[in-house]
């Protein structure tokens, strides 16, 4: 079974060849690196051509669509049996993937694998899986039953054509979103082989903190459609999620429009149950001020 690396990037040549050049060492052969070039104007190209390495596909969009494109893009092009998505600013940790593809060959009714990563800052496992099983669903991805940062394998032919969501008027990948909709019917597991460095350097980053007042917005309505699609499940299951997703997103409002408008979408927010419970909690967010920022922001971590 061949494995494809899927690596969306945009104006990161400065940072994708690590990616690149981690990946052909790994010890696994089988396999391809497909860089989605979300429209770079740095020399991204001039890069990626400058590689001999004949498994190294490059495709240039022709516009900047965000990354769900791109990810989407990169499956489409993939002609392996196993896709994963890698970030231009994270490494393959050199783990043979063996066991991975033995696991995809000897369970067909797992659509995906995820496996754990560890911090490049710190060099610590980011992943929890100490309660993981096998086979897991939509239940277990939202009571947190595997908590923390993940690489996931999937089986390409059981992912759908658009499996990242392209119709939204967002260019973050808002990858939940997608997972919420896809674990509804596929199932995971989790194997312990750590198979990436996780850049958690956030002044390298795409999302650090620098770049969040500027996409307040699209994470809002990221967090949004999250909580109005599955919010009730989220609710009966794991209100600490549910309650991190109100927070959130009354921070980002916060951050873009104000306080009065925290106020005005949490009346607009449409959800099939009630946020009485919420309220107190939700208030004191809203109205914490510039002062409390960076303690929210810890928080927020």
């Amino acid at each position: 079974m061949r494995v494809s690396y899927i690596i969306p990037t945009y104006n990161r040549a400065h940072l994708v060849l690590k990616t690149i050049k981690s990946i052909e060492k790994q010890p696994y052969k089988l396999k391809e690196i497909i860089v989605v070039d979300d429209a770079s104007t740095d020399n991204l190209q001039e890069v990626i051509k400058q590689q001999n390495c004949d498994y190294l596909k490059y495709i240039k969009c022709d516009k900047n669509r965000g990354q769900n494109h791109a990810r989407n893009l990169g499956i489409k092009q993939s002609s392996s049996d196993i896709v994963t998505i890698m970030d231009s600013d994270d490494q393959d940790y050199g783990n043979d993937l063996t066991p991975i593809v033995e696991f995809f060959k000897n369970n067909e009714s797992i659509s995906s694998v995820f496996t754990p990563v560890i911090s490049q800052k710190n060099r610590k496992i980011l992943s929890n899986i100490k309660k993981c099983y096998s086979p897991m669903g939509f239940k277990e991805l939202l009571n947190g039953t595997c908590s923390g940062e993940y690489q996931p394998f999937f089986r390409t032919k059981k992912l759908p054509e658009m499996f990242f969501h392209e119709n939204l008027n967002i260019k973050r990948s808002c990858t939940f979103l997608s997972y919420f909709d896809f674990y509804q019917k596929e199932k995971f597991t989790i194997l312990p082989l750590v198979t990436k460095l996780y850049n958690d350097i956030h002044n390298e980053r795409l999302g650090n903190i620098h770049k969040i007042n500027e996409d307040a917005n699209e994470l809002i309505e990221c967090y949004s459609l999250i909580l109005k699609n599955f919010g009730k499940d989220i609710y009966k299951t794991n209100k600490h999620y549910f309650n991190n997703l109100i927070i959130k997103i009354s921070y980002y409002i916060l951050l873009s429009n104000g306080r009065l408008e925290s106020l005005k979408y949490l009346k607009k927010l449409k959800v099939n149950f009630s946020l009485f419970k919420m309220l107190p909690l939700i208030t004191i967010f809203i109205f914490l001020g510039g002062k409390n920022t960076i303690r929210l922001r810890a928080f927020l971590k």
